[in-house]
């Protein structure tokens, strides 16, 4: 299904460059002092469906709302995600998660899962997805570079060419 992570503008250039780097997990969280209420989440990249975004439009910044963030499109392909609501018996579905195996949490939790075969979660009435694997989320660069290009543009990068600043950044420079 198409879909889309929504990203600080530092983090989109690294994930063009090298995609996306699970030892980073929850990083972005941290920032936001959301940590406690991230403590049930799955290991994985959490991504939306898209339902047709425009990638010159810029979504609210994930933790700066005097910011913008960038959008990374792309396909998630999932064979079999565990599918959920966004409130399973009382519980925010990712604390019903981790109770149901057991209290596990973060890498421990997606181990449980992927050991019954799950591949990812969905989550039917949000459209909230998270993909276990990085390889199960194939990017596209095209969309993905356009929404870069209009964060650049917002942020007054006029004067420079896309096609030659994106080369210096995957050189190293910025």
């Amino acid at each position: 299904m198409n879909a889309l992570h929504r990203t600080d503008y530092r983090s989109a250039i690294q994930i063009l460059r090298s995609g996306f780097d699970l030892s980073k997990f929850g990083m972005a969280t941290k920032k936001t002092g959301q940590g406690d209420n991230f403590k049930y989440h799955a290991r994985g990249i959490f991504l939306s469906e898209d339902w047709g975004a425009d990638p010159a439009e810029l979504p609210p910044h994930p933790w700066d709302h005097r910011d913008r963030g960038v959008y990374i499109f792309g396909v998630a392909n999932l064979e079999k995600p565990m599918k959920v609501q966004v409130h399973q018996d009382g519980m925010f579905y990712q604390e019903w998660l981790s109770k149901k195996y057991g209290d596990k949490v973060k890498g421990q939790l997606t181990t449980a899962m992927q050991q019954d075969g799950y591949d990812g979660v969905y989550v039917e009435d949000s459209g909230e997805i998270t993909v276990f694997d990085p390889d199960n989320f194939v990017i596209d660069r095209k969309k993905s570079e356009q929404s870069l290009q209009a964060y650049q543009e917002w942020k007054g990068a006029a004067g420079k060419s896309f096609k030659e600043w994106l080369a210096r950044c995957e050189a190293g420079g910025t």
